[in-house]
């Protein structure tokens, strides 16, 4: 199966490399303001809707914690 997907990745590079130099741009820029407006609006949202405290409790209870030790005593 190896061969197969290899085929199909192959395929991929082909389709991006036959777009223009300026459609590829537009591709990237475009790709980077969707990852950034995502960032944006995954904040907003996060602070609007703002989980219970039940939740935030199990969270809590399942966060590891960090116990650093003095090695010098």
């Amino acid at each position: 199966m190896p061969g197969r997907l290899a085929g199909v990745r192959q395929y991929e590079d082909v389709a991006y490399k036959r777009l223009s130099p300026n459609m590829r741009a537009a591709l990237g820029l475009g790709v980077i303001a969707w990852g950034g407006i995502g960032m944006y609006v995954s904040d907003r949202i996060e602070e609007r809707y703002e989980a219970p405290a039940e939740d935030k409790a199990v969270v809590e209870k399942y966060t590891p914690r960090v116990i650093t030790i003095d090695r010098r005593q």
